[in-house]
């Protein structure tokens, strides 16, 4: 089994999209003045894939999220995304359960097979009626062992952010404005200018 006690599980609404790196700065702020609570985000994100012997049968994507900054693991199903025309930001369903750290042992023994992986490093802010804003940016893994080896994934050009709406977490909080996490506070290089936003509205059971 993945997991030999109750976890909790979450299902979310979540909208994403993308801003340019000159606005990453001010983004942060603002969101920051918004927020009751905020966190570091520091995730090795792997993703796997199953493949059914039936043709007529869709493939199935998860997501395995391993948060190193607590030692927590979790895997995620994303839904397709519902694209609006001309419109660039993504609306998607999430569903998230935490698991133990055999979670990709587990999966690959059940006929899943690898993907790709990255490490996902920003802030988490906790804004009002359980939603939660989240200003991310990817990193490519040169060395899987050590996070600090991560470098940036997308142009200097380019900034990512997220939010997400969520109705049970709990972060840190902070009286100033806070930049990407430092490699001397949260063991990754510092972001590139590059920001993803997400939104979402979840319920959240055990």
């Amino acid at each position: 089994m993945a997991s030999s006690k109750a976890h909790h599980s979450t299902t979310a609404c979540s909208v994403m999209g993308a801003v340019s790196a000159a606005l990453v700065p001010p983004l942060l702020c603002r969101v920051h003045g918004l927020a009751r609570l905020h966190s570091p985000v520091l995730h090795h994100v792997t993703s796997l894939e199953h493949t059914p012997p039936n043709k007529r049968m869709r493939a199935v994507s998860l997501v395995v999220l391993h948060d190193l900054l607590d030692d927590s693991w979790s895997v995620r199903h994303e839904s397709s995304p519902q694209v609006t025309k001309n419109i660039f930001p993504l609306l998607r369903t999430e569903q998230e359960s935490e698991v133990s750290q055999n979670i990709v042992r587990v999966l690959m023994h059940l006929g899943f097979r690898f993907r790709y992986e990255y490490l996902l490093k920003g802030w988490r802010f906790q804004q009002r009626d359980g939603v939660f804003v989240s200003v991310v940016a990817p990193f490519q893994l040169v060395d899987v062992n050590n996070p600090l080896s991560a470098i940036p994934m997308v142009p200097p050009s380019a900034c990512s952010s997220s939010a997400t709406a969520s109705s049970s977490s709990s972060s840190s909080s902070s009286s100033s404005s806070p930049a990407f996490p430092s490699a001397a506070t949260s063991a990754a290089p510092a972001a590139p200018n590059s920001a993803t936003t997400s939104s979402s509205s979840s319920s959240a059971t055990s």
